[in-house]
């Protein structure tokens, strides 16, 4: 009781995610329901709590990195999907490298990299 329910579902546009109970003033398609622009089908999606000061600093299917503001402290976080695909995933380690040397703040990163650390991981 009292709680927002949001249910989401994929548009019939490409790279487009619908949300039933979106916030107010959120964009909406024809049926009335809340749209969040999204990077293509099958890539990555991210929600969050409204009021939540997170500004999305680019967001691809396999990254979306931000910035948040949150009780005073400021920090990048990165929410990653790694592929599956070995060259993919090195680029995709290149890229954070990268973002790590030009960063000052703090820098969260979590996800599914997709990576194994031994054989022993291979089923």
């Amino acid at each position: 009781p009292g709680k927002t329910r949001k249910v989401a579902k994929q548009s019939k546009k490409q790279g487009e995610l619908q949300i039933k109970g979106g916030a107010p003033g959120t964009p909406t398609s024809s049926d009335n329901t809340p749209i969040v622009n999204m990077i293509p089908p099958r890539g990555l999606g991210l929600f969050w709590k409204q009021g939540l000061d997170l500004q999305i600093v680019a967001a691809n299917a396999n990254v979306i990195d931000t910035f948040i503001q949150f009780q005073g402290k400021k920090f990048y976080s990165s929410f990653v999907l790694g592929s599956t695909d070995r060259n993919q995933r090195n680029l995709l380690w290149d890229q954070m490298v990268t973002k790590s040397l030009i960063r000052e703040e703090a820098w969260f990163v979590t996800g599914d990299f997709n990576d194994l650390i031994g054989n022993e991981e291979k089923e």
